[in-house]
């Protein structure tokens, strides 16, 4: 097992012992329980020792065969492409990503940035930071620890060596190097093992819950399915499974409980997702306001002493074939009378550019530097919050009520909830979804 976790090739054997057993008593008090199994019994009878032993010398063929079919089929397939792009890799366990990283550097003749459980933060960013730099090593490799809290959206290749059995687990990892400001396609490769237990068991999930959605939920629309349904699957539920026999394929009583767990999966997403939406219709029969951007950029050129200002665009994408590419666009920004840069309108999130970008802020009714205009404007200087009323000249009975002058105080309370059951676009989640049509498309590949 040595080198065992970047341990010394002669680390001896009580060393490492005690290190394993320091690993194992962290990953349970951490809850990062990456490579151990919870909740069983131990020790081994008779039959279950030969079968570890049975299973270790398997292991141990397969690590000092010469042929390597799926590390094979990662250079040929996604590193020889990408030439010298950068690359994410994942896969898990931990004792895979060091073996991986190790035959990366044979191959290669350089070292790979690496990010696996237990590291300090500092380790952590000391590793990103090797990565990011144009001289730096060319390929990060990570384990499930590195799926969440860290930016890599300078690369934009990613591969997927290992598949989550949460759908979501697998966005996550995305999300590493597709993020706002991302300005290239981002390329996913995912590598499956053709024939396998894994791969007949998502053939059989994504069957069964088409059978039972294609009635309720447009083709387009199933892959996001797929992903919350699954969500709500427990993986404990899905290892069982799994681990129910040794044979290539499922058999049929695995078949009909895998269908039953999809369709509980289903079940539960569509209780919220009936309920989500009877919430929407009600919010869409409210009344939006009169209020526009352009009530805004008058009302701030007219009373606060704004001007235009040129030199910023914002980034737009559209597809070109089956790539994305970036066009740029003249934004809409204002420059207050204390030199503050402002911009109008909604372009959710697309990046600026331009000399004096980073200076730009969104504006609204709501931001502190428009609300200090909208105070010299009234009678009083107490702290307020203030909207703007305007109503067309065929109202003339509100015009009558007020006369040619009002003062108009408004209350609005909004009620938000974090939705915390993973099954579907709850307020805060949607406006992330929304958002997220301003980011490059992704190109994503399956190879068996």
């Amino acid at each position: 097992m040595r080198p065992y976790r970047r341990g010394r090739a002669d680390e001896p054997i009580a060393e490492l012992f005690a290190r394993m057993c320091k690993e194992v008593q962290r990953q349970e008090d951490v809850g990062d329980v990456e490579d151990i199994e919870a909740d069983e019994e131990p020790g081994f009878n008779e039959h279950e020792r030969s079968l570890l032993q049975s299973l270790i010398a398997t292991g141990i063929n397969l690590v000092l065969s010469p042929q390597q079919p799926k590390r094979d089929a990662l250079w040929e397939k996604s590193i020889v492409p990408a030439g010298d792009d950068k690359i994410v890799l994942f896969a898990q366990p931990i004792e895979t990503v060091l073996g991986l990283a190790g035959w990366l550097q044979r191959k290669t003749g350089k070292a790979t940035a690496i990010i696996i459980g237990g590291q300090s933060d500092g380790e952590r960013d000391r590793e990103v930071g090797r990565f990011r730099k144009a001289d730096g090593p060319q390929f990060l490799i990570s384990s499930r620890a590195g799926g969440e809290g860290i930016n890599l959206q300078f690369a934009h290749r990613l591969v997927h060596l290992h598949v989550p059995w949460n759908p979501m687990d697998m966005e996550q990892r995305v999300g590493r190097v597709h993020r706002f400001g991302s300005r290239k396609t981002v390329v996913v490769d995912t590598l499956v093992l053709q024939d396998s237990r894994e791969e007949r068991m998502w053939s059989v999930a994504r069957q069964r819950l088409h059978s039972v959605s294609r009635a309720m939920v447009a083709p387009e629309r199933f892959e996001a399915l797929f992903s919350r349904v699954m969500c709500l699957v427990a993986p404990e539920s899905l290892q069982e499974i799994m681990l129910a026999s040794t044979a290539p394929d499922i058999g049929p009583q695995e078949e009909n409980r895998l269908s039953e767990l999809v369709d509980s999966g289903f079940r539960s997403w569509q209780g919220f997702h009936d309920r989500f939406a009877a919430n929407q219709r009600l919010i869409r029969k409210m009344p939006a306001g009169l209020a526009q951007w352009v009530d805004l950029e008058s009302y701030l050129l007219r009373y606060g002493g704004a001007k235009s200002e040129n030199g910023v665009s914002v980034t737009r994408f559209r597809f070109q074939g089956d790539a994305v590419v970036t066009s740029s666009e003249e934004a809409r920004v204002l420059r207050l009378k204390g030199g503050q840069l402002g911009l109008i309108g909604d372009y959710e999130g697309s990046p600026l550019s331009g000399e004096t970008s980073a200076q730009v802020v969104p504006l609204g009714w709501n931001v502190s530097m428009v609300l200090d205009i909208l105070r010299e404007n009234v009678v009083t200087a107490e702290p307020l919050g203030a909207a703007l009323l305007r109503w067309g000249e065929s109202d003339g009975g509100l015009r009558d009520s007020f006369g040619r002058s009002a003062v108009v105080f408004g209350f609005l309370r909004q009620k938000l909830q974090l939705d915390t059951s993973g099954g579907g676009e709850g307020p805060i989640t949607r406006a992330a979804t929304l958002c997220g049509r301003s980011r490059p498309e992704l190109t994503s590949r399956a190879y068996g």
